[in-house]
């Protein structure tokens, strides 16, 4: 059996402004052009595991991912990915409000703070917005004692708040 596999981290704003004068007309165009290749593997630039994972958090719940237990269907069978390098992560708040917010956290016991260089962060993440984290050598090592990161919901949405989110990486 092989596999494999492309996987592509984006963040970018592209930017297109047109003026007209008369007869004349001027765009300029615009962008990071940035984007992240990973192949599949285990080493520099390379990942073996992918998970998009979609859910709801209730109002004033927090959703806890623990990144050495992130369950997904693989080809129609349940499968739990335990990844060791987490080399690219998009948090996607599906909130449509102003008050619809995520906090995300790195606190708690087994708190993944490397995504934070060490610290707790508190990052809010505004409805329409993500949270992006990338890292091509793989230096976000999840374990036993580093693995969990907190999304907090704020709003006050009875209904709670939607999220998705998706993680290439290299599993153990």
């Amino acid at each position: 059996m092989a596999i494999t596999s492309t996987n592509t981290v984006s963040s970018d704003i592209a930017v297109s402004i047109t003026e007209t004068n008369g007869n004349t007309t001027k765009t300029e165009i615009d962008s990071l052009g940035y984007s992240l290749s990973f192949t599949q593997g285990t080493g520099v630039g390379e990942v073996n595991g992918q998970a998009k994972v979609t859910g709801i958090v209730p109002s004033g719940g927090t959703l806890v991912i623990d990144f050495e237990a992130i369950s997904k269907d693989q080809f129609g069978a349940p499968y739990t990915l335990d990844f060791d390098q987490i080399k690219g992560f998009v948090f996607y708040n599906e909130g449509t409000q102003s008050t619809d917010t995520f906090s995300v956290r790195a606190t708690g016991s087994n708190a993944l703070t490397g995504i934070f260089n060490g610290g707790t962060g508190d990052f809010v993440v505004k409805p329409y917005g993500t949270f992006t984290y990338s890292d091509y050598y793989g230096d976000l090592t999840s374990s036993s004692t580093h693995r969990n990161l907190h999304f907090v919901n704020n709003s006050d949405l009875t209904d709670g708040l939607a999220y998705s989110y998706i993680v290439v990486g290299t599993t153990g």
